[in-house]
């Protein structure tokens, strides 16, 4: 207080698992959220789920009484609180949110005429806006809410708004339901444009024998986020070529992107890369430069007779980056299909390194996985900093099951489409001890790989081909 400290507690944090061990089905706000934030609130979800489900939520009650003493004593030593709802993350939504954190702040014992001036005119002097908004008074921004109910009685009166008036409009309170209904269906539309089957084509692969090719959905809690036809090829010379071309669905805020990954392994490393990443237009064909080049690509290339690649990364056929990875390579990441295809064939069993691309500048990161087999039903459980996943394969290489978890939520692969045509079974044998041989639909059920009550049908006495080792 002393110090002319500004403090936004955030005390529905804690106080969203809280409420929703009381609520009844999913959240309103869950239809009119963008994708990646209904990602994210389903993730939340079912971690609150979990707690509820095993009894903790106790210590999360505690921590939370905690908290409101604290915002409490803060108030009362003079610290200038600013309210903020930390929307729309994970159970905290837009508009709904403020109001939502007010009402835990009155739980602290702040009274609701002070949370008022807390939440209007002493938050915009805290943002430096005081002569601009968060009072009535003339020639400052008409930015107004009218209620039916007194709200110095209770904050509650703000969740049902009579009118407001936003950048001098008058907004009904029916305006506003017909708002929400339309970003609703809009949302419906996207995701069932998402939902259409998609047979991408197949990524661009060097002459060679077709071993395995396949079409895979990527679903994200219940809902298809992108689509991987998935090719492997062996070339004349013995090397396996593995071969990906994923499909990004569209969100309300992105177009649909693509992202084409194509790599050939020599004893079990990386020898070269090719990636490029695009935004498609309405016909699905790449949005190239004006030189005709790819939004994003990197290619990597073994040094020499070392095991270490040289990577240059290019924006519309610009270089903006060249540099090396240290790490002997032995997988690049970007498919969820050819990361597991690539564990079960070529990855020995515990810490491999893998290098993935991500933020704007698409940096390359190099990740250390540890691989496990599961001794009673073949299962491959992949381990690393950034994700973690596990996959089911057919003796051929046909997924059985996979799903991949990561901070940005959990990913399932469904094999709708299958195997496509012209391919001959069996042609890509992956280990016998990496075969998947228990139930599919009961994966989940078998616990940790190396468990002891684990429920795989596992059969010790299984003579299959030996011929497709690592």
């Amino acid at each position: 207080g002393e110090g002319g400290w500004m403090v936004a507690p955030m005390l529905m944090g804690t106080a969203r698992i809280v409420r929703r061990a009381t609520a009844e089905g999913e959240p309103r706000a869950l239809p009119l959220l963008g994708r990646a934030y209904e990602v994210a609130w389903r993730a939340d979800l079912e971690a609150c789920a979990i707690l509820r489900a095993s009894d903790a939520l106790g210590p999360v009650q505690f921590s939370l009484e905690r908290q409101r003493r604290l915002v409490k004593d803060l108030h009362d030593a003079g610290v200038a609180l600013v309210p903020a709802s930390g929307a729309p993350s994970g159970g905290i939504a837009p508009g709904y949110g403020l109001v939502d954190e007010l009402e835990e702040w009155a739980a602290a014992g702040i009274g609701p005429a002070e949370l008022l001036r807390l939440a209007t005119s002493s938050a915009a002097t805290a943002l430096g806006l005081g002569d601009e908004r968060g009072r009535i008074a003339p020639g400052l921004r008409a930015a107004l809410v009218a209620l039916s109910s007194d709200p110095r009685r209770s904050v509650a009166a703000l969740r049902s708004p009579a009118l407001l008036v936003v950048r001098g409009q008058v907004r009904e309170s029916f305006d506003l339901e017909d708002s929400l209904t339309a970003l609703a269906r809009r949302n419906a539309a996207i995701r069932a444009e998402r939902s259409r089957p998609i047979t991408p084509p197949p990524p661009p692969l060097p002459e060679g024998e077709t071993l395995l090719d396949g079409v895979v959905d990527i679903v994200n809690y219940g809902e298809r986020s992108s689509v991987e036809r998935y090719t492997v090829v062996r070339r004349p010379d013995g090397r396996l070529t593995y071969g990906a071309r994923v499909r990004i669905l569209p969100t309300a805020d992105e177009a649909t992107r693509e992202f084409v990954v194509v790599q050939t392994l020599r004893s079990g490393l990386v020898e070269e890369f090719d990636l490029t990443l695009d935004v498609l237009d309405e016909k699905g064909e790449p949005l190239l430069s004006e030189n005709g080049a790819h939004s994003f690509t990197a290619i990597g290339r073994r040094v020499g007779d070392t095991r270490k690649l040289a990577i240059e990364r290019s924006r519309g056929g610009v270089r903006f980056a060249s540099q090396r990875v240290e790490e002997a390579l032995a997988a690049v990441d970007g498919s969820t299909m050819l990361l597991g295809l690539i564990g079960a064939m070529h990855f020995p069993e515990g810490p491999s390194y893998v290098v993935g691309f991500d933020g704007v500048a698409m940096e390359p990161i190099v990740d250390r996985v540890d691989l496990q087999v599961s001794e009673k039903d073949g299962r491959i459980v992949l381990s690393g900093s950034r994700s973690g996943a596990v996959f089911g394969f057919s003796e051929g290489g046909e997924p059985l099951f996979g799903a991949r978890a990561s901070n940005g939520g959990r990913v399932e692969v469904e094999a709708t489409y299958g195997l496509l045509q012209g391919v001959p079974p069996r042609a890509l044998p992956i280990p016998a001890d990496r075969r998947f041989t228990g139930d599919p639909a009961r994966w989940r059920e078998a616990g940790p790989p190396g468990d002891a009550d684990a429920t795989g049908d596992a059969d010790p006495t299984d003579d299959a081909d030996e011929g497709g080792g690592k």
